[in-house]
């Protein structure tokens, strides 16, 4: 059966006089109204910290990581295996670094495993979807974290066609001027696991990567990549370090610094200057061809080449 609703088309002469709502920034520089995200990385680097931290930001018109949320926003949260008491914890800690009123507190609203009676709904059906619906309704922003254990019913991860539902769902999610980001795992090429058809439809993609330096004992640290963006580039695209740090009685502060840009210079210099054989310019370096990829790829993204 066909949808009754007509497809609408109108001349030039009439379109370019419309007026259509124009996307708000929510957080700068990166995420806006209207938007589909995604923030992957390996298991254990810090992924979930960092949507917390997202999360927290947003719902009290706070800053993390050097992004500031323009105003508090009604942010929904979808967790997908962490315990209740493991999240009760990192948002007690980072109740502990701000003294916020009770108001502000119930801008941010929690899905987790352990309130359910039942299996967490499948973002991957409609069915799922539906569950949920009269909470993202409710949202402004909403964190699926992560789509490993919130989109199941797809059995092939790495076919087009997995995608077809929950693309649906998000592109809904965008024309009702919701956010959307999506927590997710990195595949063994460092790129986001499955399909690649998932980033067709997203306006910023951000990899979080460990450095090539990390050791155990620096607890969470990781570098912030930009692979995707559609609106924005400059210095505010240029990749950066975080690390959580310890401070006193318990509490917790993350820490950001300029990614280290000797090597990633020299890299650009070389592609500007014409070489475009990455193999001989790593063995002109002394380091890995995977790198001069990376910083040859980052410069592009940020206009830099």
């Amino acid at each position: 059966m066909y949808n009754e609703i007509e497809i609408q088309a109108v001349g030039l002469d009439t379109f370019i006089k419309l007026e259509f709502p124009k996307k708000d920034k929510i957080m700068s520089p990166w995420l806006d109204s209207s938007s589909l995200n995604m923030i992957h990385a390996p298991r254990g680097i810090g992924k979930t910290h960092v949507a917390i931290g997202i999360a927290y930001a947003l719902a009290t018109g706070n800053e993390f990581l050097g992004w500031k949320a323009t105003h508090p926003k009604k942010v929904l949260y979808i967790d997908g295996e962490m315990t209740a008491s493991a999240m009760q914890d990192r948002f007690s800690k980072k109740l502990a670094e701000d003294a916020l009123s009770q108001e502000n507190l119930k801008n941010l609203s929690i899905i987790t495993p352990d309130l359910q009676d039942r299996l967490m709904p499948d973002l991957a059906s409609a069915q799922g979807q539906m569950e949920i619906s009269k909470h993202t309704d409710l949202a402004d922003v909403i964190i699926v974290d992560n789509l490993s254990c919130l989109v199941r019913s797809s059995a092939d991860e790495n076919s087009a066609e997995s995608w077809n539902t929950v693309l649906e769902w998000s592109l809904k999610m965008k024309r009702e001027r919701r956010a959307v980001i999506f927590i997710h795992h990195s595949g063994k090429n460092g790129q986001q696991r499955g399909t690649s058809r998932k980033e067709d439809s997203l306006d910023v993609v951000i990899n979080l990567k460990r450095p090539e330096n990390y050791c155990p004992t620096m607890g969470a640290k990781f570098e912030v990549h930009y692979e995707k963006n559609r609106e924005w580039a400059g210095r505010e695209a240029r990749p950066f370090v975080a690390q959580l740090t310890q401070l006193d009685e318990g509490r917790h502060q993350w820490a950001i610094s300029p990614l280290e840009t000797s090597t990633r210079d020299r890299v650009i210099e070389a592609c500007k200057q014409g070489a475009s054989n990455y193999a001989d310019i790593a063995r002109g370096m002394g380091i890995d061809r995977s790198t001069v990829s990376r910083y040859a790829q980052e410069a592009r993204h940020t206009g830099e080449l």
